[in-house]
């Protein structure tokens, strides 16, 4: 194997690890309530999301799976599914992140610690064999399962946690009418 096989599969598997790092981000930023719902449900237990999970995933892999089986456009139907899928269990995924983060820096809740709780949960999927077969896997299904508890089931706690504010720029970072900075 030559060093630039080495490098390909280094940097693959690096930008996919970044590419998760940014939905989880996506997700935050765009449903914040939600995430912060998904991981006050992962604290209280993480076998009803993985158990709620685990049919929503088996009905959008074997449709995704029928549809590609068509061909032409029935497949890219098919890729469109197994996309939503990700995104549906990237907000959940989101909020394991969040809880991970916020059991590691102490109980505080802000991006940087779910970032933190992100770079964990990828250090694991990273592992040879467990990581890739067991916990990506897991994580997508608990992710899933958060994510359809919180919209169907807690609608409440997303709207106790779109009550939480986040918080608002400094004024030190905003510009003066003259263009100084304050």
């Amino acid at each position: 194997m030559l060093l630039s096989d080495v490098m390909a599969i280094v940097f693959s598997v690096l930008g996919v690890l970044l590419a998760f790092q940014g939905l989880w981000l996506l997700a935050r930023g765009v449903w914040p309530a939600a995430v912060l719902a998904a991981a006050d449900d992962c604290d209280r237990a993480l076998w009803k999301p993985f158990l709620v999970g685990l049919p929503v995933a088996a009905v959008m892999i074997v449709a995704a799976a029928r549809l590609m089986k068509i061909g032409g456009t029935g497949g890219l139907f098919g890729l469109a599914l197994l996309s939503t899928f990700v995104l549906l269990s990237s907000v959940g995924v989101a909020g394991l992140c969040t809880l991970i983060g916020r059991r590691l820096n102490n109980g505080q809740t802000s991006v940087k610690t779910m970032i933190l709780g992100g770079v964990t949960l990828e250090l694991a999927f990273v592992f040879p064999l467990v990581g890739w077969f067991a916990v990506l896997p897991l994580t997508l299904l608990i992710g899933a399962g958060a994510t359809c508890r919180c919209l169907f089931v807690r609608k409440k706690r997303i709207a106790a946690a779109a009550a939480i504010k986040l918080p608002q720029p400094a004024e030190a970072d905003t510009i003066s009418t003259v263009g100084i900075i304050k």
